[in-house]
């Protein structure tokens, strides 16, 4: 059985159609198992609107965009966050905090989006 972390640079490379998403898309269809925190969730939401903002997407397609990360995370399974995290997140010092937890932020309009930080295990 595979299992397959998916952090956030992982997510947003596959939803905005980084070079590296491609693969990331297929690490996920091939997964038994596809796995990711609560906070994963933010933060793509996060780099979408971002995109949405610097006018690389649109806004119906940050929606469509939205609809299918809901529609993997239905099907995944979402360690999840106290509310206190959760409720940083959203504020402006979100990201100290992610930063602060190890995480990889999909915010930046960098590189770090095309970083695939996908853990596969067989069980």
């Amino acid at each position: 059985m595979t299992t397959l972390y998916l952090e956030s640079s992982a997510a947003g490379a596959w939803l905005l159609g980084e070079s590296t998403g491609r693969g990331v898309k297929t690490a996920i269809d091939r997964a038994h198992v596809v796995v990711c925190s609560a906070l994963t969730l933010l933060e793509t939401e996060r780099a979408l609107i971002r995109a949405e903002l610097q006018r690389v997407i649109t806004a119906a397609d940050r929606q469509r965009l939205l609809g299918l990360l809901e529609q993997g995370a239905a099907q995944w399974h979402i360690m999840e966050i106290t509310a206190e995290v959760r409720a940083r997140d959203h504020d402006a010092v979100g990201r100290g905090l992610v930063e602060a937890l190890g995480q990889h932020a999909a915010v930046g309009d960098d590189a770090s989006l095309t970083a695939v930080k996908a853990r596969e295990s067989l069980a």
